[in-house]
């Protein structure tokens, strides 16, 4: 008798047991994640990302998991705050390291930001970040100042991204030469800048022609190796 009743207690605590789970289950479901703060991944991106796991389909699990230091690691991501809005709901704000140009060298690209300080350094190459050619690295750490071989041509680029990055220019790739000068691509757009000792008022006057000149939709040239503040036009040249 006494047998029959605690296997009787035993299913019943077993039975509590597995209602509970399916209930926290069911109540913690995640069913929306909102994506806010990301620029060079995609919201789509993100949530690949981050949910990797099969707990992450739980909203209080995922949020612990974040909470407790767990967290995905992911390239051009500074930081991940993810914050429970209710039992099914989940808020993920990202944090991008900032990052005005990259460069090649061998089978990675480095990115950096506007001091030149390296921030990233990846196999994967993201078109929003202007690519630059024309430089020779020496050596490279992560959070460290680039070594170059050539600082002239290193200053250009670090002016260059700096200029792109102040007025959101949409620029592809920047080659820096030190015999033919500085050539941009927009699209199916070059700009041609030549030699110059200063680019801040080119790039000014860029800034008010490009949009116009991309709305066209034509590939082109826009030459602004002689371009002189207040003193000349620049044209742009269908193909």
């Amino acid at each position: 008798m006494n047998r029959k009743r605690n296997l009787t207690i035993i299913a019943v605590v077993f039975l509590v047991l597995f209602l509970a789970v399916v209930s926290f289950l069911l109540v913690f479901s995640t069913k929306n994640v909102m994506i806010k703060g990301c620029e060079y991944y995609s919201e789509e991106d993100i949530r690949k990302k981050i949910m990797t796991e099969i707990t992450d389909r739980n909203t209080l699990l995922f949020y612990l998991r974040y909470r407790m230091g767990k967290g995905n690691e992911i390239p051009f991501i500074q930081q991940v705050d993810v914050e429970m809005k209710d039992a099914s709901s989940i808020e993920v704000v990202v944090y991008e390291k900032r990052m005005t140009g990259c460069i090649r060298n061998m089978n990675e690209y480095i990115y950096f930001d506007k001091d030149g300080t390296v921030v990233e350094v990846s196999a994967e190459r993201l078109g929003n970040v202007p690519y630059f050619t024309g430089l020779q690295v020496k050596s490279y750490g992560l959070y460290d100042q680039l070594v170059v071989g050539d600082e002239s041509v290193f200053s250009t680029i670090l002016s260059f991204s700096q200029l792109i990055e102040r007025y959101e220019l949409p620029i592809d790739k920047v080659q820096i030469s030190s015999v033919s000068g500085v050539k941009m691509y927009s699209g199916k757009v070059k700009i041609l800048f030549g030699k110059q000792k200063m680019y801040d008022a080119a790039i000014a006057e860029l800034n008010n022609m490009l949009p116009k000149v991309l709305e066209l939709g034509k590939s082109g040239v826009i030459d602004m190796r002689n371009f002189e503040e207040g003193k000349s036009t620049t044209i742009f040249k269908p193909d």
